[in-house]
Formats: C-alpha cells, structure tokens, sequence
C-alpha cells in the first residue's frame, strides 16, 4: 500500500469524485494471442514501449475490448488513471487479457446529492441510465465480433450488477454469434462494489422483512446483490473497511460503523494508483496477493471473489489523527481496530465477513459470543491497549513536526498574515461563499428528510414484519435497531461526504475574504 496519511484528508474531494476509474475485468479463461500480436508485444517491451494497448486505440478484427467506466461523479474517466488500472488488474489471479484494447465507455454516474451538485441525477436514476447504455455498447462489440470483459468501480460496478440480474433474469440477452470461437465471449471485473452479495451496502439493507427499503429522498435503493449464478467469469475486488463493498455486518456496533464511514473518504479511492492523490493507492503486490475469499460448498456459478487487505492506519484513527494529534491516535488504534472487526464477526483480527462471499448477505443484530470468543477478544484488546500504549509513549518521547493535529493547530496561532485583499476581492470572495454555502441546503435537506421520514417508515415495517414472521419480540427489536443505526450511520457517511466536496470552495472563499 501506498501510504495514506492526514494530508489525504485534504484530497477527499478529488478522491470521492474519482473513487472509481474503471479497471480491466480478469478471468481464469483468457483468449490465446495471434503469433503477430505476440511478436509485436515483445518488441514493444524490449523497446522499452508499453505492451499494453493505448485507451481509446481501434481494436484488430476479433480483438477483445475492455469497457471501462468512472465511477460516482465521474462520467468520463482520465485515461492515464484507466491506462494504469488496465496494466494492472488485466494479468493478476488468473487474467491473461492484455492484448485486449481498452475502451472508456460514458455513463452518467450521478449521485445527487453526494455527487455531483444539486442538479445532477439521482442514484437511482443515473444507474438505471447506465444500465441501459452499458447494454448497449456490450451488445454492440460482440456483435462486431469482440470479446468482451466489462468492469467498474463504485457506482459502474453497481451498473454491471444490474447487467449481471438482467442477464440472469433473461431481460437482457447477449449476442455470442459473432464471437471468435475458442475465446470467452463476455466476463466482468467489478471494484468497491455496493452489489457484493456478502458486504455491500446495498444488501446489507435489503432485508427480508423489507425488500423494497430506500431512501426517496436522495434517490437510492437498496436493491440487493449481484447475480451469481450465471457462469460468466466475474471478478470482484475489495479494499478491508471500504463500507461500498465492505460493510459491517452487525450495525449496532458504532464503532465499526464509524471506521466504514471514514472508510469511504480513506480507503475506497485507493483501487487505483493516483485517484487519491499522486503516488497513492493499492500497489500491483497488493492486487496480485489479494486472498481469495470463501464461497459456498460446490459454488460454481463463475464469480470469484478478492479482499485485499488494508496495510495502513485504520480510518477512523486516521480521523482521530487529523484532529487530535498521533499521540492519540497511536494510543486507541490497536483496540479500536479489534472493536471495528468485530462489526464483522466474532473474529477480533478480520475486518470482513468471513461467511461464503457468494451468498447474499443482510446486517444483522450483534451476535451472543461463546466463552472461547469472548476471552479472544479480552486477549486482543488485551494486547492492543499494550501496543497502542508503547506506541503512545513513543510518540511523546519523539513528537514528530506534525503530530499536533487540528486541534494543537487552531490553538497554537497563526504564521506569517498575507497581504490583505482588495475589498472588490473580499466582496467578491465572501458572494461566492453565500453560493456555496446555499449549495449544501439541499442535500443536507434531503438527508434529514430521509432521517425524519423515511427511516421511521422502514424501521416500523421491519419491526411488524419481523412479528409476522414470528420472531420474538426480543429479536424483532435487536433487528430493527441494527437496521436503525446502520442506517444512521450510512446517512452520516453521505452528510460527511456532502461537507468534504464542498470544503475545498468554502475554504478557497474564506482565503479571498481574510
């Protein structure tokens, strides 16, 4: 892992707008080269030339394609993000396509109000969108007689979960006549996905005693998994504690919760070297030694399923860094990590399910712990609390320069004063603050409307529906606060990514003005 650190705090905006530049599907099935493609490649490599082909380049007759698409707030996707994930996601755990032609394919990728601004599409909408377009374009290449691998990160990967249900379903029929024999006519790659049957949050909240759970007021759905019983290849990667294709399963742990909202800002950009910020995200070691995760027994349905560990801070200690200082962070992070896994299962060192990754999988109530588990846990916050305090101490002895963290920074006073700024520039500075402020009313609205409307709403159906079904009233109400808080935790997440996008223009308007 590359490291992340505070200052990738300040690069959350650009970070939650690119969380998601599509990256080449793999498969354990790959189309043997043509001889001259083969040659050509070698003398690019001892030329010292790419071997892979550029974005956008027109690909030979039969040559497979990579469709390759942004994710939330990003349409188009920068092509040297999605030339770097194509060189290394098309040649790891069993892919071998990358003689494929890498091919950006445009969807909206909307996300009012967390993406995008106020006028832009909603979730549900924009997906529904680039359902339809994805469709089409998938429909269009294998017809011109191209494999085809198809993937997405974030909000494109949700996108081909629904081509994956259609497909599924019969609603959507791929055309294999045109396709050169011998090859794999269609397969997916699917990063940071909220349609992981067994971690993303769109299932975690699809639950049974409420299917048809969303949130109008924003726009989203919670709409379930991902087929897994087509048999095309699909490959899905995850990041540890990216709440997108990582979230906790036991809600009413707050503290796991917390971490999978920091998640979001701090891990879930990190599929892709540079969208975070230069020089950070996951490294090819990282990519090509992700575990693959458990399926169900004699599970044959074609998707395969990668957890790729984080190596780095936790993210909520990353959070308490920010604003407190190392000292502190150093202190609670050992124990605050064995709490955040346990959001996870009664394992205190694995922050992911370990239950089959294929099978589809809501939150649930905490769970009773053994005699065996409990102690387990008493050792590792145990050995925690004599980790965090080591590292404590060693942090007062050696204070690094910039271990204060905001708080030290806002009560230790201010450096050099600028030149003061004309009062055209202040006026100017402080109208343009107006706007932006007025920009956030609306989201802020909607998500407080979803708080005080919607989710009364859900937990009462929850609630009645588990009666129904005859589950106690002891279990009806654990499950409905799990649902409850989780989705509090979730609305938090949203309102803090509201905030984070607008940062950058707000903190620009107050430079103008002071």
């Amino acid at each position: 892992m590359k490291h992340s650190s505070i200052q990738s705090l300040t690069t959350v905006p650009l970070a939650l707008a690119g969380a998601a530049l599509l990256v080449l599907p793999p498969s354990a099935v790959s189309p043997a080269l043509p001889e001259p493609e083969i040659l050509s490649a070698a003398v690019r490599l001892l030329s010292g030339e790419s071997a892979f082909a550029p974005v956008d380049s027109t690909p030979a007759a039969g040559q497979g394609v990579a469709l390759m698409m942004g994710g939330s707030g990003v349409p188009w996707p920068a092509p040297e993000l999605v030339q770097w994930a194509f060189e290394h996601y098309s040649e790891v755990n069993g892919a071998n396509f990358g003689d494929y032609v890498p091919l950006r394919v445009f969807i909206p990728n909307g996300g009012e109000p967390a993406f995008g601004g106020i006028h832009a599409l909603q979730y549900d909408t924009s997906v529904a969108q680039g359902v339809e377009a994805v469709e089409a374009r998938i429909n269009e290449e294998l017809m011109a007689g191209h494999p085809v691998v198809v993937g997405g990160v974030s909000q494109s990967s949700n996108v081909d979960s629904v081509v994956l249900r259609d497909i599924a379903d019969g609603r959507f029929v791929p055309d294999y006549s045109n396709v050169p024999a011998g090859t794999t006519p269609l397969q997916f790659l699917l990063l940071g996905n909220p349609s992981n049957p067994n971690g993303g949050f769109l299932e975690r909240f699809h639950l049974p005693e409420d299917p048809a759970a969303s949130v109008t007021s924003v726009g989203l759905t919670f709409d379930g998994a991902a087929a897994t019983d087509t048999g095309i290849p699909v490959t899905s990667y995850c990041l540890e504690y990216d709440p997108n294709c990582d979230f906790p399963v036991y809600t009413q742990n707050l503290i796991s919760n917390l971490n999978a909202m920091a998640g979001w800002a701090l891990v879930h950009p990190y599929y892709i070297d540079g969208v975070a910020g230069p020089g950070l995200g996951v490294t090819p070691d990282q990519i090509a030694n992700a575990i693959e995760l458990q399926t169900s027994e004699g599970y044959d349905g074609g998707s395969t399923f990668y957890m790729m560990p984080w190596q780095d801070q936790l993210p909520l200690a990353t959070v308490i860094q920010a604003i407190a200082g190392k000292p502190l962070a150093d202190l609670l992070e050992p124990d605050l990590r064995v709490l955040a896994n346990l959001g996870y299962g009664t394992d205190p060192y694995t922050g992911w399910s370990t239950s089959p990754a294929d099978v589809a999988t809501t939150l649930q109530a905490s769970p009773h712990l053994t005699a065996e588990e409990f102690n387990t846990i008493l050792g590792a916050l145990w050995d925690g609390a004599k980790e965090g305090f080591h590292d404590f101490t060693n942090d007062l002895l050696h204070p690094a320069a910039d271990s204060g963290g905001l708080l030290s920074g806002l009560l230790g006073g201010g450096g050099d004063m600028d030149a003061p700024h004309s009062l055209a520039e202040m006026a100017n500075g402080f109208s343009k603050l107006l706007t932006d402020l007025y920009s956030l009313v609306l989201p802020v609205q909607d998500i407080v409307n979803a708080l005080t409307v919607a989710l009364p709403a859900h937990e009462l159906t929850v609630l009645t529906n588990s009666l129904m079904e005859g589950q106690s009233l002891g279990d009806a109400l654990s499950l409905t606060s799990a649902f409850a808080t989780g989705l509090e935790s979730l609305a938090g997440g949203f309102l803090a990514i509201v905030g984070l996008n607008a940062l950058p223009d707000i903190q620009a308007d107050l430079a103008q003005i002071f």
